[in-house]
């Protein structure tokens, strides 16, 4: 709910060990979250961000794949911070 209220377009693919996210960021671009072993993954772009994305990050994170949700929406958080500073503005009015 949090990240909806603030523009994202989410839902969780994935709620066992490794934590999943997939949707769409407020600016419009495409994203897959991943927990996995020890490393939490953000990939934005692309026509499928969870195969291959044109902006990725990767951050170690001990036991990743049962982070709990309060961490993990802080990782996230970080993680969409780093790519917001390039992530274009899609005009949300343009068709798709």
């Amino acid at each position: 709910m949090t990240l909806r209220a603030a523009g994202w377009q989410v839902d969780m693919t994935c709620g066992a060990a490794p934590v999943q996210l997939e949707g769409v960021l407020p600016c419009g671009e495409l994203f897959y979250f991943r927990a996995r072993h020890d490393e939490v993954l953000l990939a934005v772009g692309g026509e499928d961000p969870a195969d291959i994305a044109p902006w990725e990050r990767e951050v170690e994170q001990e036991d990743a794949s049962y982070l709990p949700a309060d961490p993990g929406l802080r990782l996230l958080a970080e993680l969409a911070g780093e790519h917001e500073k390039s992530c274009p503005r899609i005009d949300p009015t343009r068709s798709t």
